[in-house]
């Protein structure tokens, strides 16, 4: 398969994956290159195609001593032009591609691909295509249902609020979480309540947040009207759940 006959979802994964090994190099550039056999950059999309393109065939004709010899002068140009670390990036996007793979099928097919194109494309059988998208289907149901059921719990939590009309706003942050050591910021709302109403809000804020906050220490930070700064707010900290 050619560039040219990508689809524009496969296409745009292509060129994601791409970008990701073009940022890995530019991170971890040396100032002297490393030596390049006939093959070239390796990291390149016409490499890549060429890399397929070879061992398909070695795989297609695994009799035919020049397919074998080509993949085994394929595999010595990329033991020469990629090291460990290259291998290690390589492996952990190649496990990301696989991810993703469903979702790009489920789409295709609800854009009106067929199983038998879509099989095609990717290179799997029919059968595995079709049970795919059955269980990427399932999977986006139960998503979708577990979805609702929170935001009926959340509804129900934010009527048990005070009435009121004071507009509030809330911020949660984490100590040394994700974005770095400190207190960073990590969700953001809004609420309408009572006067006085700061604590509930709190509580209400740091129940629904998501539950990669449970792995650090919180912090709650309430404003009456726009957000402020730490100062001028009610704070409320909170441990990580063990």
């Amino acid at each position: 398969m050619t560039s040219e006959n990508l689809s524009p979802s496969t296409r745009a994964l292509f060129d994601r994956l791409l970008a990701q090994f073009h940022q890995y190099a530019q991170e971890h550039s040396t100032t002297s290159a490393p030596d390049q056999t006939p093959g070239g950059d390796p990291l390149t999309r016409d490499a890549m195609q060429h890399a397929a393109r070879v061992r398909a065939r070695a795989e297609r004709e695994p009799d035919n001593p020049a397919a074998t010899a080509a993949y085994d002068m394929l595999l010595a140009d990329l033991a020469s032009s990629l090291t460990l670390t290259d291998l290690n990036t390589i492996r952990r996007v190649a496990a990301a591609a696989t991810d993703v793979t469903p979702r790009l099928i489920l789409d295709a097919r609800d854009r009106g691909t067929s199983p038998d194109s879509i099989a095609a494309e990717v290179g799997l059988t029919t059968s595995r295509v079709n049970q795919i998208i059955r269980g990427e289907r399932q999977r986006r149901t139960a998503l979708a249902a577990i979805a609702n059921e929170a935001h009926t719990e959340y509804e129900a939590a934010r009527a048990a609020l005070p009435p009121g009309d004071t507009a509030y706003t809330w911020r949660i942050d984490l100590l040394d979480g994700p974005a770095g050591p400190g207190w960073h910021p990590h969700e953001f709302g809004e609420e309408r309540a009572a006067p006085g109403a700061a604590a509930a809000i709190a509580r209400l804020a740091r129940r629904f947040t998501s539950s990669t906050a449970d792995d650090y220490q919180a912090r709650v930070l309430v404003w009456q009207g726009p957000e402020g700064t730490p100062d001028t707010a009610h704070t409320y900290e909170t441990d990580a759940q063990q």
